[in-house]
C-alpha cells in the first residue's frame, strides 16, 4: 500500500504543467500540498497518539503494595480473580477452586 502511495506522489511530483504567472510547476505545488498535510498530521495527531500510552490516574498506575502501606498494611494476602472464574493463592498451598464455590 505505501508503495503505491509514493508511486503515485512521485507521478504528480513529474507533472511539469505551469501553474499561475510565476511557471511554478504543478507537481512542485502537489508536492507542497502533500509535504504540508503529512506535517499538519504529525503535529496534530502525534500529541494525541502518545497521550493514550500514559499511565497515570489508570488502572495500570496503581500499586497495591503502596496502597497497602500507605493504609498502616504491613502484612496482607491479595487474592485475584483469573478471569476463569478461579482464584488461589499458590504461596499459602491453597488449591485452585472456583469462585462460586467461594460463594456458598
Amino acid at each position: 500500500m505505501l508503495v503505491l502511495l509514493a508511486a503515485g506522489i512521485v507521478r504528480v511530483a513529474d507533472v511539469a504543467r505551469p501553474v499561475g504567472r510565476r511557471g511554478v510547476a504543478l507537481g512542485d505545488v502537489a508536492m507542497l500540498v502533500v509535504a504540508v498535510t503529512a506535517i499538519a498530521s504529525a503535529v496534530l495527531l502525534l500529541p494525541q497518539h502518545l497521550a493514550a500510552f500514559d499511565r497515570r490516574g489508570t488502572v495500570a498506575a496503581l500499586d497495591p503494595v503502596a496502597a497497602a502501606r500507605a493504609a498502616g498494611i504491613e502484612r496482607a494476602v491479595v487474592v485475584v480473580p483469573d478471569g476463569w472464574g478461579a482464584a488461589s493463592s499458590p504461596a499459602s498451598g491453597r488449591p485452585v477452586s472456583p469462585s462460586a464455590d467461594r460463594r456458598r
